[in-house]
Order: C-alpha cells, then structure tokens, then sequence
C-alpha cells in the first residue's frame, strides 16, 4: 500500500498546474458550501425563532372555531385551570396564554388599526422571551392595567415615544365600546411584520376586563423541550384538557412552516449537487487526461506483471490525495469562514432595513449557526464524490490491450 501512495503521489505531480487547479477548484467548492451552510443555518434559525418560538409555541390550544373565524366569543374558559393543568405534565416546559382584540390605536397625532394581546409577563416572557425583543425601555409591571409595550413601526407611526401615551377603542365581548389610555413603557421589536406594525402587549388581567371576558383566554401556546418533540406533547396535552377544545403541534397550525423545513433540506441536496457536481466533473477531467497521457506506461506495466487490480488501486489513490489535500485545505479556510459569519455574520441590509420574508422582517445583520452534522457530511460527501469520479478512469487504465497501448504514440 506504501508503494501505491508513493507512485500515486509522484504521478499526481506530474503536470502540477492541472492538478493544482482541479484541487484548488474543489477547495473553493468546499468552502463554498460551509459558508452557504453556516449561512441558511442561521437565517432559518432567525426565521424558526421567531415563527416558533414567540409565535406558535410546539403546541397550541383553541376554541374549535378560533383558528378559522378569530371571533371574539371563541374563548378558552377557565384559562387559570387549564394553564394549570398543561404546566403540570412532565412533557411541558413552560406555557402562556393570551387575549387578543382588535381595534383602534391612537395618539395625539394620529390613529391606526392594532392588534392588543394581553399576555401573563412571567409566562410569556418564559415561553417566547418577549423581554427581549423590546428594544426600548422594559415590560410592563404585573398587574400594572395602564401599561403597554408597542411594536417598533406602530411607534414610528404613532410619533409615540417612551413615556408617550396611546388610547385604544375597541368593542367589548358585551357589546359596549371599550376604551384605555396606556403609557408606553417598552417599544418592542419582534421580526414579525404584523406585531411590528400593530401590536400592543398589555396585562392579561387588565384585557379580560376591558373585553368583559373574566378568566378567559384565546389561545394557549405550550413549549416542549425540543420542537420535534411536539407530536408527544400534542397527545400529553390532549389527555390533559377537556374534549372538545382543539389541540395542535405547530406543524398542523402553520404548515407552510413545516414546508419551510423541507424546502431548506431541498436547498441544501441542490447545492451540493451544483457544487460538487462541477468539482466531481473537474476530477473525472484530470484522472481521464492522466490516463489518456500515461498509456504507453500503463500498457508497459501490464506487460511487466504488474496486477489490473493494482493499476486500479494507482489510480484511485492518486484522486484520493488530491481529494484528501482540497478537503483538508477547504474544511479549514471553510470553519475561518464559519467562525466569521457566527461571530460577525454578513449585513443584508435593504435601505438599512432587514430583509422581508414571509411577513417576516429579519434581522440586517444575519449570523450563521454551526452545524457540526451537516459540516461532516459535507467534508465526506466531497471526498466520496472524488473517489466515484476515478472509477470509470481507472477501469478504463486496465482495459486496454498491452501491445495496443505500447503502440500509442
């Protein structure tokens, strides 16, 4: 094996400029691929934080018509009770409840339409970490029914800055018309395009009274310990709350969502297969002008003695160091550039806003995640695809005719 690694080695420096430049390409191709990884790893982990994490919950609970007419009527009774009982199964990690109404939101210069979520502080900030998407002062006080956090476009709208006052006008669950000045303790910015623009977060207590929905809720949202845990929480939680109130994983509740998921794995397979497509096709070139160039001394070394199996084994060998060589100088400049983008990240800013997806705003500055799995993967898939791309050269070394390939000129 020693004498193999030798004369494969010599041989692969035979034309160093050819090589040079098929290893070189495969490098680029490598640390293309790390950074391109690094990069949607932390884009849909920004997306994933957001859509999951301080939006749906692993696991939401609603009256059976809420998802589909958002009525102000289809509420969870007894919702002290029925957070209760979720917080007590094993499965659960944290969950919150809220209260929702829509109305109008006003300043002293001018009124647009919003979205009031009344939410428990200490539960939610444990489920979606509400304390800190505000930018801007701090949460409202427990118990404090005249303060409010506001989105960060709802404030820019209103002209409202901390220590401003909004009032809100909405109707109640009675029919009366409801209405509540709150000062502006916290300006918050989420990503989520909708909340930026309207949302105003308020005291649970203080909404169930303003909407005349005592201990009421609309929407329980449940966290687990891993999201794609949340089938077994979804059939914990099942088992734990009454019949007829609808239950579901954050899948089923947003399933463009979990399409997100497999369009990012999708992405991932493409570009893989484009990149080291290209570099697969780049090796197949080198090994095939090595062989067509070495004929005559392939032919001779047959007539000699010397084993097809071993002419083979040459061959490979020489595509396994060129492979081994662009993989380990790719995997390295290909963890520098991820260390990069997890600790600076790139500025994608557009007008000095981030980018928009899915009623989504991202944040300007994107930093990729490390994704030890997927890094691996990718370092041996490289080297597996150097390695397929010899065999058919190196077949072709030992099926040529020894006087024929003596002839070769």
């Amino acid at each position: 094996m020693r004498f193999t690694l030798a004369i494969a080695w010599r041989n692969l420096w035979r034309n160093p400029v050819r090589s040079g430049l098929t290893g070189f390409g495969m490098a680029v191709a490598v640390v293309m691929v790390m950074w391109m990884v690094s990069y949607m790893e932390g884009m849909y982990g920004q997306i994933y934080d957001v859509l999951i994490d301080q939006k749906l919950g692993h696991v939401q609970i609603h009256h059976p018509d809420y998802p589909g007419r958002s009525l102000m009527h289809d509420t969870l009774p007894d919702g002290a009770a029925l957070l209760a009982a979720v917080e007590a199964l094993p499965e659960s990690v944290s969950a919150t409840g809220r209260l929702t109404g829509f109305g109008l939101v006003g300043s002293a210069e001018t009124s647009t339409g919003g979205k009031l979520v009344g939410v428990d502080v200490a539960r939610e900030d444990a489920v979606t970490n509400l304390s800190a998407r505000v930018r801007q002062g701090r949460l409202f006080t427990a118990g404090a029914l005249n303060e409010a956090v506001i989105g960060i476009k709802l404030a820019e709208e209103l002209k409202v800055d901390l220590g401003g006052e909004v009032v809100v006008i909405l109707q109640a669950a009675d029919g009366s018309m409801a209405n509540e000045l709150y000062g502006v303790v916290g300006i918050a910015k989420t990503g989520d395009g909708m909340m930026d623009r309207g949302g105003v977060w308020v005291d649970l207590a203080g909404l169930q009274e303003l909407l005349a929905l005592p201990d009421q809720l609309h929407e329980v949202l449940v966290l687990g310990s891993d999201m794609d845990l949340a089938p077994a929480l979804s059939v914990a939680v099942e088992g734990a709350v009454p019949d007829d109130l609808l239950v579901r994983t954050w899948s089923e509740t947003d399933p463009q969502t979990a399409q997100m998921a497999g369009f990012q794995t999708m992405s991932l397979a493409i570009m893989l297969f484009v990149f080291y497509g290209v570099a697969g096709l780049g090796i197949l070139n080198t090994m095939l002008m090595a062989v067509f160039e070495r004929t005559r001394e392939l032919g001779l070394l047959q007539a000699l003695g010397l084993q097809p199996r071993r002419i083979r084994r040459m061959v490979i060998a020489e595509s396994a160091l060129l492979g081994a060589i662009a993989t380990a100088i790719g995997g390295t400049l290909g963890m520098g550039v991820q260390y990069w983008m997890v600790n600076t990240g790139m500025d994608m800013s557009v007008n000095g806003e981030g980018l928009e997806y899915m009623g989504l705003t991202l944040d300007p500055i994107i930093k990729g995640a490390y994704d030890p799995p997927t890094t691996v993967f990718t370092l041996v898939f490289v080297f597996v695809i150097c390695i397929g791309a010899t065999v058919w050269p190196a077949f072709r070394a030992t099926r040529m005719d020894p006087v024929d390939a003596m002839r070769t000129v």
